[in-house]
Formats: C-alpha cells, sequence, structure tokens
C-alpha cells in the first residue's frame, strides 16, 4: 500500500512537471519568435520594457500554481486545501520570512561593495531620475527616498503576494511535499524542488532578465541560487505549514531587491555583484542556510505537516 501510495505521488509529480514546462516555456518561445526585448538596466536612462514582455511574464508566473490544483484535484481527488492555502501559518514564520530575506537582500548589496565589485551611488541618481518622472516629484527628494524604501520593503511584499503565489503554490504547495511523498527526504526534496524551479526559469533568463548580459552562464546561476534560495523558502514552508509563509518571503526579495539596487551605482555585473541571485549575493542566502542548521532549524526528519517550529 505504501508503495502505490509513492507511486501515485511520484505519478503526480510527472504530470504537474510536465504541464508546467509544456505551457510556460511554449509560452515564453514566443519572447524570441516576437522579438520581445528585456532592458538592461544597467545603464541610466533605463528603457521602459516592452509590453509584450509583462504580457508573457506576469501571467505565466501563475502557471505552476494552477496546474498545481489541477493536478491535485484530477490525480490525488483532494481538493485545494492540500495545498496548504487554507492556512496563513504562524505570524512568527512571517516575521522570520521578513527578517530573513531582507537580510539576505541588504547583505547581498553591501558585500558587493565591501568586495568592490559595485559602488555605492552617493548621488543616488538611479532615485533621482525616478523621482523626476514620478507622481511625487513635488515633494522633497528626501522625502521621496523615504517613501520609496519604505514601501519596497513594507508595502510591496505583501502586493507582490499575488503574483508571488503563482510559483509558490507549485513548487512549495504542490511539488515540496509531493516530493517527500514520492520517497525522497526532505533535504533530497529541498534541494530537488529549489534546482527544478531554477531550470523553469532558464528560457526567460536565457533572454536577458536577472542576468543580463549572460545568456549563457544566466540560467545555470540561477539553478545555483534558487535551489540555495529554495532551501530558505522551503524551509518556511515546511516549518510554518503554509504556503503563504513563503509567497511572502519570495513576495520580500521581488519588492525590496530592486530599492536595494536602486542604491548602487549603475553598471555593476548583475552575475557577480549587487542582488541575491549574483555570486556574491550566494555568500548572504549559504549564510542563512548554516545558520538554519547550526540553530537546530534544520534537521532530518522534520515534518511535511509543519509540526517542525522552534520558538
Amino acid at each position: 500500500m505504501e508503495n502505490e501510495e509513492f507511486r501515485r505521488n511520484q505519478r503526480g509529480v510527472i504530470w504537474f512537471l510536465l504541464a508546467t514546462f509544456g505551457i510556460t516555456w511554449a509560452l515564453w518561445s514566443l519572447l524570441w519568435i516576437l522579438d520581445v526585448q528585456v532592458p538592461d538596466p544597467r545603464h541610466l536612462p533605463i528603457v521602459k520594457p516592452d509590453p509584450r514582455f509583462a504580457l508573457l511574464t506576469g501571467p505565466v508566473m501563475w502557471v505552476p500554481g494552477v496546474v498545481a490544483l489541477v493536478v491535485t484535484r484530477l490525480s490525488f481527488d483532494e481538493n485545494w486545501r492540500s495545498t496548504t492555502l487554507n492556512r496563513l501559518g504562524s505570524w512568527r514564520y512571517w516575521v522570520a520570512a521578513w527578517i530573513v530575506v531582507v537580510f539576505v537582500i541588504v547583505a547581498s548589496a553591501a558585500l558587493s561593495v565591501a568586495l568592490g565589485a559595485a559602488r555605492l551611488d552617493r548621488e543616488m541618481s538611479f532615485l533621482r531620475a525616478a523621482w523626476s518622472g514620478s507622481a511625487l516629484r513635488d515633494a522633497s527628494f528626501p522625502a521621496f527616498v523615504a517613501i520609496d524604501i519604505s514601501l519596497a520593503f513594507l508595502l510591496n511584499p505583501l502586493i507582490d503576494i499575488v503574483a508571488t503565489m503563482g510559483e509558490e503554490l507549485g513548487w512549495r504547495g504542490f511539488l515540496l511535499p509531493r516530493l517527500v511523498k514520492s520517497g525522497m527526504n526532505e533535504w533530497q526534496a529541498l534541494a530537488a524542488s529549489g534546482a527544478i524551479w531554477g531550470i523553469w526559469h532558464a528560457p526567460l533568463v536565457a533572454r536577458g532578465w536577472d542576468f543580463w548580459g549572460h545568456p549563457v552562464l544566466g540560467p545555470i546561476m540561477m539553478v545555483v541560487f534558487c535551489t540555495m534560495f529554495g532551501i530558505v523558502v522551503g524551509w518556511l514552508r515546511l516549518a510554518s505549514g503554509s504556503v503563504w509563509v513563503p509567497a511572502f518571503a519570495h513576495g520580500v526579495l521581488n519588492g525590496a531587491t530592486p530599492a536595494a539596487v536602486s542604491l548602487l551605482v549603475p553598471g555593476f555585473d548583475y552575475a557577480i555583484a549587487g542582488t541575491p541571485l549574483s555570486a556574491i549575493g550566494w555568500i548572504s542566502t549559504g549564510t542563512v542556510i548554516i545558520w538554519l542548521l547550526l540553530s537546530g532549524r534544520l534537521r532530518r526528519g522534520f515534518s511535511v505537516q509543519g509540526d517542525f517550529a522552534h520558538g
């Protein structure tokens, strides 16, 4: 009976991956077919993105989540609650998610400056350009900066859940626990789900997203980052018992990273420095993983039901 349960979960995982990758990569192939360009943020002024880019990326981020719900229903005859969408999780994990991801973002930028791979923009040229073209241009520049940074770190993560939940519902709400139920131990499932998440991004990154100027190296680096960051958000999912917590953590990453990068002089190599996705950024994510290990928060045998919780 147990072997049959493993096989049923394995079949569900296969169907999920085939549908998610097939639909997403088919849509992202249009980036080449339609010659949709991705703007390069390393130089000012930054050109506004082709509106077709938003149409081919924004809605697609919900493909993993929708497929997860369909497979959950058709392959397992379970309702949406099995993805933990009905559980918000303890507020402690929401706070932990914010603190951990903000640390990763700020440490990545600070280390980039300390190691000489990027420079602090004392003139705040990026923010001044944004200020001059914003609805707040009548306000003082310091007030604009304060509002911009506050929104990026406090409000944007909550708004971004609308987009990040599509990914997290698939990768952490469905795939991660199903890999465990397919016979993997938790460490294997954390690493595998993160790596798969990174591979899924490959066409978008190859087109120029996140690692500008590195169409070949970029997808490889994305897999490394997603594997590492996937361990962090995967722990948040398993420990909290809720997919909302990793969706919020993902929202912090997406919402606050641009604010940190805006404090750096444009022109640095995004593969090397600046963001958590860069090689230097891996140090900050790795530090969090080591902390989780040393503190006992990551240990073999914690439950997929979320009963592994500390403090």
